[in-house]
């Protein structure tokens, strides 16, 4: 008995691991998706990633275009960037990517993503700069 349950238990956790791994491909597709839309000045295709609290802010994909330039242009803008840890909060889950800028400073933005409807959502982010680098 102590076998099956053995085996039931590491099924489960192989499927967990899948499900795990479907959830962050997607989500890091949902992000890079939005960030091409910026790098190509498509501010619709962009905002079709935000999610329905992002939207009642910015009710246009206009004024959401403006508010990501001019406060984040790291994300507008940026010159590389490569994903981090995913994380799990108590309904939402947390994406992490560093971002390096025009001018070569490096961010660690966490992104907030929601599902909707079935599909990741972008519901907010937080941005940390790392210090230059000492010479």
């Amino acid at each position: 008995m102590r076998f099956v349950f053995s085996i039931c238990m590491l099924i489960m956790l192989g499927q967990s691991e899948v499900r795990a791994d479907e959830r962050s491909s997607a989500i890091q597709e949902v992000i890079t998706n939005q960030i091409s839309a910026f790098l190509s000045d498509d501010v619709d295709k962009a905002y079709g990633f935000a999610s329905s609290n992002i939207k009642k802010v910015f009710p246009s994909p206009q004024s959401f275009g403006r508010m990501v330039q001019n406060g984040y242009p790291m994300i507008w803008r940026p010159e590389s960037f490569e994903f981090l840890e995913l994380r799990e909060g108590a309904e939402d889950l947390f994406q992490g990517i560093l971002i390096t800028d025009s001018e070569d400073a490096k961010h660690i933005i966490i992104y907030q993503m929601a599902k909707e409807q079935g599909a990741w959502k972008i519901d907010g982010v937080r941005v940390r700069s790392l210090p230059a680098k000492s010479i």
